[in-house]
């Protein structure tokens, strides 16, 4: 039976496969620093037998199964003393081998800096064309946007004030964005597909709408709150990973 698993910097990508859940005997998981995206599955709970491992390094996200932060063997049950940190350190917090190194937990972020991921090496400072290539990845634009609405976007050698649709004061601080609002794309008469209606968001001169969890992270950018959900979307980041 496979008892060990070692593809520490190997370039890989995609996610972690739930069957890994299903290798009664393996002991020993190293996938560290590679670009592995999304969760930890639950399946990663089953494994009775895991003594070590390794997911520092990736783009993993919460949440992380509940079994594992309550191991009693994972890292010599490290996670009986700081739960979660034991396994992964989370976003805000830091350590060199991505879990926590004692009983003590992963090392909170200097104050102005925090970690994007789970399982972060290093702390960073993150500036405003940081949080809006952020939102760009979180409504998936690259898949959905036409061509002429992404110009310039994460484009890191001009300033973000350039991007399409960005709006900034004269001290460069972003006061509007007008981006595209609608995903499902609906076919016109001559043909061709009409996929966006652009609405400006973000705008001061607009009642602010109510707080929401970033958690929702728009996995459905065509739903009905979805103008509620991106106008509150680039001063929810700031605050998510900030708060820490």
């Amino acid at each position: 039976m496979l008892q060990i698993i070692h593809l520490k910097t190997n370039r890989m990508e995609g996610t972690l496969p739930s069957e890994i859940g299903s290798l009664s005997m393996l002991s020993w998981f190293d996938v560290s620093m590679n670009q592995i995206i999304g969760t930890i599955p639950e399946s990663f709970g089953n494994l009775q037998n895991l003594r070590d491992l390794r997911l520092a390094g990736n783009m993993l996200s919460e949440p992380i199964p509940e079994a594992l932060c309550s191991s009693a063997a994972v890292h010599a049950g490290l996670a009986q003393h700081c739960g979660c940190d034991a396994i992964i350190c989370p976003v805000g917090s830091y350590s060199a081998m991505g879990f926590a190194p004692g009983k003590k937990g992963c090392t909170k972020c200097p104050e102005g800096e925090t970690t994007r991921f789970l399982g972060s090496t290093e702390c960073q400072n993150f500036s405003q064309q940081d949080f809006l290539g952020m939102l760009y990845d979180a409504v998936g634009a690259e898949d959905w946007w036409p061509i002429d609405r992404r110009e310039g976007w994460k484009d890191t050698t001009v300033s973000e004030c350039e991007w399409k649709g960005v709006v900034c004061d004269e001290n460069g601080d972003v006061s509007a964005l007008s981006i595209p609002m609608a995903r499902n794309a609906q076919v016109n008469s001559n043909g061709r597909a009409k996929v966006y209606a652009s609405r400006t968001i973000l705008d001061p001169r607009r009642e602010r709408p109510p707080k929401i969890d970033f958690s929702e992270k728009l996995k459905n950018p065509s739903s009905p709150d979805v103008e509620r959900i991106l106008g509150q979307t680039f001063e929810d980041l700031k605050e998510y990973y900030h708060r820490h």
